[in-house]
């Protein structure tokens, strides 16, 4: 089990993610597509698979689903609204793309043209609703909102959700497979590109690992000597930077507002490299997996991320939260902080 930020605070009494209608996400781009060489669609995913949605895109795009963008993996136990693109220039029957869809599970929702394919940096937020049933009686509300608070106060910690592991783990365990060298079982689909999505969910995994150790010390909020940290967390994209901690104690008020937060490893080569004490945890965190997943690019994460536009509903006996996330955060992750599930894979 992974460390949670609100383990010091009584959970809901109830359950999350009974079926994917429980977990509702929207992601919300930075500007509305307006015209371009790419035709943008706008998916409802009922419970699929982001490969699934990518694969009925392709077929009715008629083009290789390598051609088919979008701005990362959703969890498919939810209800999902999801933008792909793909180039003009390859469909010849633009007609076909509203038509998109797998076993009444994928709607396309929109057509839009648009400049260029869709990737996170034309996300400009997940807007989250999560369903937490049973969980209104007694002092359920109360609960929820100190929850939230504490969420808004201190971080939701940004792990990795099972959905990045693959089915049961398994992505992430052949992964490490791969990342050591080693030779996948025949059973096991081994293109290249199988072996960078397993490498890529070890990646993963690593993360959450790393993460685990900084909430046990120094905590979220915490620093260490040589940390890595963004600065101007809450301005526009093109206004953030990197920052090298030489001073913890320094950078402590910066945290506590919000300014700043603390970058962690994804592994891979060209990962920009820590120091101090920092890197002296990423380093002992590699040598305890003993599998460095050094074939793909590897990049910094936010080691937190702070729910905006937060809210608590009671719905019948049920309690719903609502809440803006950055896109790469995980819905799971917020429902295990509420009701401290024990889903997470290490």
């Amino acid at each position: 089990m992974l460390p949670r930020c609100t383990d010091d605070l009584p959970p809901l009494q109830g359950r999350g993610r009974v079926e994917p209608a429980d977990t509702q996400m929207r992601e919300e781009l930075l500007a509305d597509p307006d015209g371009g060489d790419h035709f943008w669609l706008l998916a409802r995913l009922d419970g699929m698979g982001n490969r699934q949605a990518v694969a009925a895109i392709a077929r009715a795009a008629g083009v290789d689903p390598s051609q088919v963008s979008h701005a990362g993996a959703r969890d498919r136990h939810a209800v999902v609204q999801q933008w792909f693109a793909v180039p003009k220039a390859m469909v010849e029957n633009p007609g076909q793309l509203p038509g998109a869809g797998y076993k009444r599970q994928m709607k396309v929702l929109q057509v839009r043209e648009g400049q260029g394919p869709v990737t996170p940096a034309a996300i400009r937020a997940m807007a989250v609703r999560v369903r937490i049933r049973d969980a209104a009686a007694a002092d359920g509300f109360a609960r929820a909102e100190a929850l939230l608070a504490q969420l808004r106060q201190n971080g939701l910690p940004n792990y990795f959700g099972m959905a990045a592991m693959g089915p049961q783990g398994s992505h992430a365990r052949w992964g490490k497979v791969v990342a050591r060298g080693g030779r996948l079982p025949r059973s096991v689909p081994s293109g290249r590109r199988d072996r960078q999505r397993y490498v890529r969910a070890w990646q993963a995994r690593l993360f959450n690992t790393w993460l685990a150790h900084r909430m046990r010390s120094p905590g979220l909020q915490g620093l260490l000597s040589g940390d890595l940290v963004q600065t101007q967390c809450g301005g526009p994209a093109h206004q953030r930077g990197v920052a090298l901690v030489a001073s913890p104690d320094e950078y402590a008020p910066r945290v506590a507002s919000w300014e700043v937060t603390v970058l962690g490893p994804l592994f891979g080569s060209g990962m920009e490299p820590a120091s101090g004490l920092a890197a002296e945890l990423e380093a002992e965190v590699l040598r305890q997996s003993d599998a460095e997943p050094n074939d793909i690019a590897g990049g910094r994460r936010w080691a937190r991320v702070r729910p905006a536009a937060a809210s608590v509903e009671l719905v019948g006996k049920d309690i719903v939260i609502s809440a803006t996330l950055p896109v790469d955060t995980f819905a799971a992750v917020l429902v295990e902080e509420l009701v401290h599930g024990d889903r997470h894979l290490l």
